[in-house]
């Protein structure tokens, strides 16, 4: 694992799916238990959509909105953007499962 690595996902048979976030040096800040694999890939996603979310406006005052306040102000080309990544992670996932961006 590398220092900038900041999740790490381990599939704990029967319990579900336990995810390390935040490796730094040589400890996670952060966990979580999923107990099947919808809720694992949500906990993922919405990992992934605060990232986009957030790289863009890091450092302006707009980095102090909540997600559901940036995710509101995109235009709707981009929030479709979105939706289609969504669906792609879905497919390439194996799930079946009620779509929900925010």
């Amino acid at each position: 694992m590398r220092e900038t690595d900041f999740m790490w996902v381990s599939d704990a048979g029967p319990f579900g799916y336990i995810i390390l976030r935040y490796f730094n040096r040589d400890q996670f800040d952060g966990n979580e238990i999923c107990t099947d694999s919808v809720e694992l890939f949500e906990s993922v996603w919405e990992e992934w959509l605060e990232h986009h979310l957030l790289e863009p406006v890091k450092g302006t005052p707009l980095s102090d909105l909540s997600y559901g306040e940036l995710y509101a102000m995109l235009p709707d080309e981009k929030k479709a953007e979105f939706g289609r990544k969504k669906r792609e992670f879905v497919k390439a996932a194996g799930l079946e499962m009620e779509l929900r961006l925010v």
